[in-house]
Order: structure tokens, then sequence, then C-alpha cells
């Protein structure tokens, strides 16, 4: 009877993985509610939004980390204080402790189970009370430690929440700053693909396979010149975003596509034999063909067994993209053949 109510889902703030949820909101889905998932590391301030403008029944929180758990504690505590505020359930491995503490939450173990959870929360009361006063000192609102300063009742147990609350502060910045210059180190700044580095980094980490190791495509724009003749460079770096979006939805999430420079790029196909391969070039080949129309844009492919070193399987792929050149352009050339 409830399963049309809304739900949103969000990943605590520090938190950069949400694959539970996904499911989670999958699941809910199937059953009928209206789902909003909002993704990994979402910060207060937009939880709080989406929730004003959604005014969900129901908000489902998530939380790995132990040192995420006082921020979990104060969305939750801000949740409580908004005009309508929802009914709140949450997942995680962290989340024991501070239940065991009465953290008066659904806890949701695994998507078994799950729709008649939400709809026991949504059954009960409106309002209800689910973080005890004793929890709150660990759950302060952001503004509490806006300062350096001592907090104002000084009590051990308010320092000790405000210095561990600091701490969490500086573990989530310090992994955002590692996780941006990752981002700078091994992704192309125009198009968002992998860069060299970060093809090579993932081809070196092909192990000699049983069956087949995978599959290599080198791919280039052809006549990429006279597009930024006629566009100037901005047309020619739109071309080349379109190109790698285009990329992206032709392959599967595990395969590497990397921009190698200029308008030279490389997908890593793991596990694909070389029929397999070609079928993908192809695909690529044509969807290319019929996206990007203004300006009409052509590329040529060559493809490679992934076989003997990186060096040896890069070569091979290069020169099938060569002979691709040499034989009219927009085509597919396997090497070897």
């Amino acid at each position: 009877a409830r399963s049309r109510e809304r739900v949103v889902l969000a990943a605590t703030q520090g938190e950069h993985h949400a694959v539970g949820l996904r499911m989670a909101a999958d699941v809910l889905e199937g059953a009928g509610y209206d789902v909003h998932h909002l993704g990994a590391d979402v910060p207060l301030d937009e939880l709080l939004q989406a929730c004003r403008r959604l005014a969900p029944a129901a908000v489902g929180l998530s939380v790995t980390m132990p040192a995420n758990v006082p921020t979990l504690l104060w969305e939750i505590d801000a949740l409580g204080r908004l005009d309508a505020p929802p009914a709140v359930f949450a997942a995680g491995p962290a989340l024991g402790p501070a239940i065991q503490q009465g953290l008066d939450v659904p806890r949701i173990d695994g998507v078994e189970g799950l729709v008649a959870i939400v709809e026991a929360l949504l059954a009960q009361p409106a309002g209800r009370r689910v973080l005890p006063p004793g929890l709150t000192v660990c759950a302060p609102g952001p503004a509490a430690f806006a300062d350096t300063g001592v907090v104002t009742s000084g009590t051990r147990d308010e320092a000790f929440a405000r210095t561990a609350l600091s701490a969490a502060d500086a573990a989530r910045d310090a992994a955002r700053h590692a996780a941006a210059l990752e981002h700078l180190a091994f992704r192309d700044a125009l198009t968002g693909l992998w860069n060299r580095r970060g093809y090579d980094d993932h081809h070196g980490r092909i192990a000699p396979p049983a069956g087949p190791g995978g599959a290599v495509l080198m791919l280039d724009v052809d006549r990429f010149k006279d597009v930024n003749d006629s566009r100037g460079h901005a047309g020619g770096d739109a071309v080349l975003t379109a190109l790698a979006t285009t990329m992206l939805r032709s392959v599967r999430p595990a395969d590497v596509v990397a921009r190698l420079g200029g308008d030279e790029f490389a997908i890593l196909l793991p596990g694909t034999d070389v029929p397999g391969g070609l079928a993908v070039a192809r695909r690529i080949r044509q969807a290319i063909r019929d996206e990007l129309t203004d300006p009409a844009v052509t590329v040529s492919i060559g493809v490679s067994p992934v076989a003997g070193s990186q060096r040896q399987t890069s070569l091979a792929a290069d020169r099938a993209l060569y002979d691709a050149k040499e034989q009219g352009r927009d085509r597919v050339v396997v090497a070897g053949r």
C-alpha cells in the first residue's frame, strides 16, 4: 500500500563507494517506490536540499568506515530537524557500535527483506526520535566545530567527540586530495578518459592468460587536421569529447578507454579474443559515423590480441591502424591480416 512513497538513498559524506545502495535502489524501484539515488560522498547540504525538494517518506544512508560514523549521526540529527522529517534506515558494517549505543534506525544488512523493512518503517509514527541524547554529543552540527576553540560545555566527552570528528574530517580531506592527484596523474584533462599513463598501468595488470588475455584497439580520427582548420581548436576539442562519449557507450564498464594524445585513442578489452575485438571495433566505427555528423567524422581502427610484451602488442595494433589508413581510412584492420 505504501509502494508509491518516495525514497532517497545516499552514501554518507566521505564514503566514496555506493554499490550496495545502487542494488537497494533497484530492489525498491522494482517494488514500485519512487527512488532517488544521490550516489557516494553526498555533502550534508546537498542531502538536505534534496530532501526539502523531494519530501521523501524515507531516507537510506550507508557508512562503511568507522571514521565516518560521527558524520552519519549528525546527518541523521539534521534530517530529524527538517520541517517534514523522513524516516531513516541505514546500511553498512560500521553501524554496529552506534546501534548498540541506542541509535534506533533499521539496519539493512542486504537486499533480502529490504522492501518489508522499509514498509514496516513507513508504518511507524512520523517524527519519532531515533538519535538518543547520549549520542547527540557525538553528532554535533558542523557549525559547532567551525573554529579551534574549546567546546562551550567543556566536557571530556564533547572534547573527545570534537577531536574524533576533526580527525575524520582531516582523513576525508586527505582521501579527496589523494583522489584528485590520482585523477590528475591518470586521467586526460579534456575527455576524462584514461591517459597514456593510466592505460599503461591497466595494460600491465593483465596476467599471462589461460584463455584470451584481451584485445587492443588503436584508433584515430581520419583527417583530424581538417576539423581543426575548419572549426578551430575549440571545435576539434568538441569532436574529441564527443568521440570519447561515443566510445564509452560502446564498451563494457570494465574496458579501458584512453586518449594517448592528440586524436589517438586506445581501448583495452580484457578477456576478449580477436573476433570479439573486431566486433567491438566495428560497432565503435559505425556509432561514430552515425552520431558525429556535424562535422562528419570517421575513424580508422587497428585491432591486435594482447600477446607478448606490452610494447609488442602496441606495435602490432599501431601497424594495423597504419594499414587501415593506407587502405583508404574509415575501416577496421586486424593485425597480421
